[in-house]
């Protein structure tokens, strides 16, 4: 359903927008420096994961997703 997924969508983007914002504060990693791996994994980790889903998809086509 398309106003499912759109409650979904906006759900999601207002939760992790609210979390990036207060979340730093909380957290001391956003002001650690010269902590290369920290970087590359909030690269790694949300590409990995996007393949991943990708993968799952393809050896089973009616897999949507996980939410």
């Amino acid at each position: 359903n398309d106003f499912t997924f759109l409650v979904k969508l906006f759900a999601g983007c207002a939760v992790a927008s609210y979390a990036i914002k207060y979340g730093e504060l909380a957290l001391d990693f956003p002001f650690v420096e010269n902590n290369v791996w920290l970087g590359v994994s909030f690269v790694m980790v949300p590409s990995a994961l996007n393949a991943f889903k990708w993968y799952k998809r393809s050896q089973d086509p009616t897999f949507e997703g996980w939410f």
